[in-house]
Order: structure tokens, then C-alpha cells, then sequence
């Protein structure tokens, strides 16, 4: 790393990006198992409401790293492909 720069925006990035699409189905599975819990303790209106808080979270996830996870879907027909 001597002599080399930091830059926030560099391919460890991406990694992140990709990581993410891969434990969606994961990271839903925990948000459902927390719904159901907190819908015991708490009440069914709190867990209702978490439940579409964690869909809001998770749609605004996978918007951001579609691109990145995803550069060959995005790219016009006829493009060269990535890398």
C-alpha cells in the first residue's frame, strides 16, 4: 500500500456491492424472523411497521448496488462486455 493513494470509491467497493446481492435472500430471512419476533413482543402494528421500514432499507440497497453488481445488464445493446 506504500506509495498508493486511498480512495473511498476504489474496487473494494464493488465488492461490498456484490456481497450485498448475494445475502439478500439472507438478510430477508433475518427480517422476517424479526418481524415475527418483534411482532410478539411488541404488537402486531410495530412489527408491521419495522417490517415496511426493512423493505424501504433493503429497495433502496438493491437499487444502489444493482449497477454496480449487475454492469453487463445495464449496458446497451451491442456494448463490448466489462473487464
Amino acid at each position: 500500500m506504500a506509495g498508493k493513494r486511498w480512495n473511498p470509491l476504489d474496487d473494494s467497493l464493488e465488492f461490498v456491492a456484490v456481497t450485498a446481492v448475494e445475502v439478500f435472500a439472507f438478510r430477508m430471512l433475518g427480517g422476517v424472523a424479526a418481524t415475527v419476533l418483534s411482532g410478539h413482543l411488541f404488537g402486531p402494528l410495530f412489527a408491521t411497521l419495522w417490517f415496511a421500514a426493512f423493505l424501504i432499507e433493503e429497495t433502496g440497497t438493491r437499487i444502489a448496488t444493482w449497477p454496480v453488481a449487475y454492469p453487463a445488464r445495464d449496458a446497451p445493446a451491442g456494448s463490448p462486455p466489462p473487464g
